[in-house]
């Protein structure tokens, strides 16, 4: 959690959630002290609730691993680090600022990281392996959220609630031999593609065309026919800008 120095109130960092009409409705309560987050239901004050958050220690993990390295080259979000003898590819780490990081590339001459962060790590600062893989929380309150490639919600006015259930990210996908057959037909809501290419739900299917010619207005077409249907759709913007994610989640 981060929040401006002046959201800081009696030693705590707080943050407060309205409705449409302006009225507070939660509050998000962080104790820097006792590492504690407490979500207080103004409405409802017997559902407020309160967290331990987990603490990571940039100090545990060099005693854990007995490795350390150093940042050696920092080219925008790509960090180059020497040292880290035993890292293992796709193995997070965590800088000696606090941000974390992932192992993308290993060769002898350096370990190419990717920062998560926005924010650029010194070049000089240590680097410790966690010995941990990137997991992110699921679970149904990601339902009608939009998020980003972390798991993170991209509105801070609605923060999503703690999931128990996380799972990895980088996972070797089933074969064909273990998928479902395709026994049910997808509705796409688009008259000429239901008659001439009827697909099926479970099917794969690439979409090709240049840019600017509706491949986007297509597919969100046949996301909400679905979803009208009772099914669950996901949509991944990836390459979207911030404005063209925002447009698609207000449709």
């Amino acid at each position: 959690i981060t929040t401006p120095e002046d959201a800081r109130r009696n030693g705590f960092y707080q943050r407060d959630f309205f409705n449409d009409n302006n009225k507070p409705i939660a509050t998000l309560i962080l104790n820097p002290e006792t590492q504690e987050i407490t979500l207080r239901n103004n409405i409802l004050p017997s559902k407020s609730k309160t967290y331990k958050m987990a603490k990571l220690d940039f100090n545990s993990y060099l005693t854990a691993t007995g490795e350390v390295g150093f940042v050696d080259r920092v080219v925008s979000s790509l960090v180059y680090v020497q040292g880290l003898p035993g890292i293992r590819l796709e193995e997070l780490v965590m800088f000696e600022s606090g941000e974390i990081g992932q192992a993308t590339s290993i060769s002898e001459e350096a370990v190419e990281l990717l920062n998560f962060s926005r924010t650029q790590v010194k070049v000089g600062s240590r680097v410790a392996r966690t010995g941990s893989f990137l997991q992110i929380p699921v679970g149904d309150m990601l339902l009608g959220a939009t998020i980003n490639s972390l798991g993170h919600s991209l509105n801070p006015t609605k923060p999503l609630s703690p999931m128990t259930e996380t799972r990895a990210v980088d996972v070797t996908p089933t074969g064909i031999s273990t998928r479902a057959r395709i026994k049910r037909a997808c509705n796409t809501g688009i008259s000429l593609i239901d008659l001439m290419i009827p697909l099926g739900k479970g099917q794969r299917e690439l979409v090709i065309g240049d840019q600017k010619t509706g491949k986007t207005r297509v597919l969100l077409r046949i996301l909400l026919t679905q979803i009208r249907e009772g099914s669950i759709g996901i949509y991944a913007a990836i390459g979207k800008s911030q404005v063209a994610i925002k447009q698609i989640a207000e449709q």
